[in-house]
């Protein structure tokens, strides 16, 4: 490398330092100003995802994952009532009701379905019809403690 190559790097290197010093030197010289804040309330406005730090333990009703809610309060604190009065409505009864709608509509037919077969006298697709209305029944009556568990469980 030729002198004059050694000397415009030496002076290139000299004028970085020189510049940092004079930076650093001139940040501390000054004192930072204090910047007014307005008062009021403070919040964070972010998008993303939240995540906790530990684990979580997630409790679920005994009526499954779904959450059966009141729909109206029809009594209020004080009232008299008398046996067999509504007090409240759940928000799902109406899904209740059409579940078990739609049990007895599927056990009355499989039971004209195998009125039918007896008719035809086949013993195979008869063993298979009463195995098929022992399951809707089981079904119905599952759905119906499910409705009584969860009418027992509301506060009164």
């Amino acid at each position: 490398m030729k002198p004059l190559g050694w000397l415009l790097g030496g002076l290139a290197l000299v004028g970085v330092v020189g510049g940092l010093v004079w930076s650093r030197h001139e940040a501390e010289g000054r004192p930072a100003e204090p910047v007014a804040v307005p008062a009021g309330p403070l919040g964070v406005g972010a998008l993303g995802r939240v995540e906790p730090a530990g684990r979580i333990r997630t409790l679920n009703q005994p009526g499954g994952l779904s959450v059966t809610r009141l729909d109206r309060l029809l009594v209020t604190e004080g009232d008299r009532v008398s046996a067999g009065q509504v007090v409240a409505e759940f928000g799902d009864a109406a899904q209740k009701d059409a579940a078990i709608i739609q049990a007895e509509a599927s056990l009355a037919q499989s039971r004209a379905s195998l009125a039918r077969i007896r008719a035809a006298g086949r013993p195979e697709e008869i063993e298979a019809q009463r195995a098929r209305i022992e399951a809707l029944r089981f079904a119905e009556s599952s759905l119906r403690r499910d409705a009584e568990r969860a009418e027992a469980l509301v506060p009164s």
